[in-house]
């Protein structure tokens, strides 16, 4: 996976408790092959021209409608 190195810019995820922490690519990484998902919201057409290797498409538009049975509720979500 590439991680971009910008100065600055910090990742989170938010977790059961409702915090954000803070992460480097070194932990998506890892997180990401313990099972999290990478998830793609732009639309099906965006996504078919290019996307990361391992990365689910579900566009933003349908996210409300379609994250409860494409998403595992348990583990964590790198949009």
């Amino acid at each position: 996976m590439f991680c971009w190195h910008v100065p600055l810019l910090k990742i989170g995820i938010k977790t059961k408790t409702n915090m954000i922490n803070d992460l480097n690519c070194d932990d998506i990484r890892q997180t990401l092959e313990q099972g999290a998902t990478l998830l793609d919201v732009r639309t099906s057409d965006e996504f078919n021209n290019g996307c990361l290797p391992n990365a689910k498409n579900i566009p933003l538009t349908l996210l409300p409608i379609l994250a409860h049975e494409k998403l595992d509720k348990d583990a964590p979500v790198f949009i």
